[in-house]
């Protein structure tokens, strides 16, 4: 008995979409890459005390947040090991003992905040003139990420990100580096060099979902 030309159209487009469904629900979902982050290192002279591992918790809490296909963890120096003794050979030699796919050797190129005030006078009022003064606070950083494979040691690329904030109406301490970042990371992270900075790790972690990482 042959089947109206309807139905057999009917019935071989629920076969597709039947083998569509299965094979789709059959492929696995990639394992996100493992990301061991370095502490940063500066080369703006910027930073002090444990700002350079604080980038790099930034860093990871930007991956956590908006990249699930990428699995961060922040990575500590071997005992001896200083920060401007690292470079790529190093890097991946950290991560491979820590069982990371890909290490990020970070670097604070820049980071500064400049403020500036103009002052003035409303136009009088009842023959009385009231002065005025606003205070503005521009803040730029600028990161860079070398991405380094561990299984093969070679670097996978090098991502600069700049960052900007500017504010005419921010009331709070107008940082003037990283260095002024003492650990109370809410209002350091409210500022404008906070925003700045945060805005170039976000740009980071946005290129590496978008790098071919494994």
């Amino acid at each position: 008995m042959r089947l109206p030309r309807r139905a057999f159209i009917l019935l071989c487009s629920l076969l597709v979409a039947s083998t569509l469904a299965t094979t789709h629900a059959q492929k696995p979902t990639p394992a996100p890459v493992k990301i061991g982050i370095l502490p940063f290192l500066d080369a703006s002279g910027a930073m002090s005390g444990d700002t350079a591992a604080a980038v790099g918790r930034l860093v990871q809490a930007e991956m956590s947040h908006s990249a699930p296909n990428l699995n961060g963890k922040m990575l500590t120096l071997p005992a001896g090991t200083n920060l401007t003794d690292l470079d790529g050979d190093k890097a991946v030699s950290i991560g491979k003992s820590a069982g990371v796919d890909v290490v990020l050797l970070g670097t604070v190129l820049d980071a500064k905040s400049e403020e500036s005030s103009k002052g003035g006078f409303l136009p009088p009022v009842a023959g009385q003139s009231v002065g005025m003064s606003v205070r503005s606070v521009k803040a730029s950083v600028t990161l860079q990420a070398d991405l380094y494979r561990t299984a093969s040691g070679e670097r996978i690329t090098s991502l600069r990100v700049p960052g900007s904030h500017s504010d005419s109406h921010f009331g709070g301490s107008a940082y003037t580096s990283l260095g002024s970042w003492d650990g109370n990371a809410s209002t350091f992270l409210d500022s404008p060099l906070g925003k700045a900075l945060q805005q170039s790790v976000a740009g980071i972690v946005k290129k590496m979902q978008t790098t071919k990482l494994d």
